[in-house]
């Protein structure tokens, strides 16, 4: 029974992680290009908005816990792939030498 249990779960985790994965290397990439440049435009944006200095790596922190709101107050699978997601993004601006 366990091992059973142990694949659904895997399946589920798989779900989250490739549904973030399908987003970030297909969709959106194709509709709104490289999330770096666009990261960067959204820090600059925020950075006028608030009046000081948001770098490009916390914009996909930020949607994180806006994505942690929605999935506090509601449950939806979106949700937890575009939390995924957007911790993947996080690291590739990091990696790709983005602001720190």
């Amino acid at each position: 029974m366990r091992l059973e249990t142990e694949g659904h779960n895997n399946m589920v985790v798989d779900t989250v992680l490739d549904g973030a994965k399908s987003a970030i290397n297909g969709s959106r990439r194709d509709a709104y290009g490289a999330y770096s440049i666009e990261a960067e435009k959204v820090a600059v944006g925020w950075s006028h908005i608030l009046g000081f200095e948001v770098p490009a790596r916390k914009v996909p922190l930020c949607m994180i816990w806006m994505k942690v709101i929605r999935e506090s107050n509601l449950h939806g699978l979106d949700n937890l792939v575009d939390t995924a997601g957007y911790a993947a993004l996080t690291q590739q601006i990091i990696k790709e030498g983005g602001d720190s």
